[in-house]
């Protein structure tokens, strides 16, 4: 008995996706059909979707605009997973320009000016301050340092350290290495 509802369950599982694959097949016709024929016109899928797109009409750009808010990523995700290609130029077709922007910006903030010393400058520095201009000046290029640096913290567990901290570290790691060595041959020629 119990194993005859699991299979009729199935069965209306199954009829239930069938009938949807049919229904988003027959919205694709209608949408691609002629109108003498009783479609809309549009030459394909992608046609249909770049003129809701691309729309001057208030009413229809605030719908796109709310399915973007609810399913734009999930939409994003699932284009990315059928063309890696894709996924790849539209992430940097989008965040190229901004990291480009946010670098400019990070060089700013770490170029001294020509009459700072540069022992001065060792002197006063400290991370906690570099890290929260870093996080301001450049913050989506901070938040994916994170995520790259720091993936096993998701994960949780004891004697997790300090995110921010570890992530500022992790990054500049190269940095403070050069900046060690000019300390270094700048306090050999003063001596």
């Amino acid at each position: 008995m119990l194993e005859t509802k699991r299979k009729d369950k199935i069965a209306e599982q199954e009829a239930a996706k069938k009938m949807h694959i049919l229904d988003l097949k027959s919205a694709i016709k209608q949408l691609t059909e002629s109108p003498v024929d009783g479609g809309y016109g549009f030459k394909s899928l992608g046609d249909f979707v770049l003129a809701c797109l691309d729309t001057d009409d208030q009413h229809l750009s605030s719908t796109v605009s709310k399915m973007a808010t609810h399913i734009g990523p999930d939409i994003i995700a699932h284009l990315a997973a059928r063309d890696k290609a894709m996924g790849v130029d539209a992430a940097w077709l989008i965040l190229g320009p901004v990291f480009e922007k946010e670098g400019q910006a990070i060089k700013t903030l770490l170029a001294r000016g020509s009459s700072t010393c540069l022992t001065k400058m060792l002197e006063t520095f400290s991370m906690e301050n570099l890290s929260k201009e870093l996080s301001e000046v450049a913050p989506w290029t901070w938040r994916f340092m994170e995520t790259v640096a720091l993936p096993q913290e998701k994960q949780g567990g004891e004697g997790q350290r300090d995110s921010t901290l570890v992530s500022v570290l992790i990054k500049l790691k190269p940095m403070s290495t050069i900046a060690h060595s000019i300390a270094r041959s700048s306090q050999s020629y003063v001596a």
